[in-house]
């Protein structure tokens, strides 16, 4: 994988920890689209192969949005990166 790719999902990722880390508003909104941005780059710029990957998991990964919260039960899929906050709150 080029050094460019590799650059560009590190500094993705320090934007992200600085977005989800920073107590203004304005400095997680600019973390956060300084994020998308390099994220973006970066699989541009990726092989032919990293790209399918990223398609392949973003099709097959199941999404973490509750299918019922009328009834208070709430189904969190097993993979969901996000299960803390899928639970129903008590």
């Amino acid at each position: 994988m080029p050094w460019t790719t590799l650059i560009l999902f590190g500094m993705a990722l320090v934007s992200w920890r600085f977005a989800q880390d920073h107590p203004d508003d304005i400095g997680r909104f600019l973390g956060t689209q300084s994020a998308l941005f390099c994220l973006l780059a970066g699989l541009v710029k990726a092989p032919l192969l990293v790209q399918g990957a990223a398609l392949v998991g973003l099709l097959v990964y199941p999404t973490c949005t509750p299918q019922s919260r009328q009834e208070g039960h709430v189904h969190c899929p097993r993979l969901c990166i996000l299960q803390g906050q899928c639970r129903p709150r008590s």
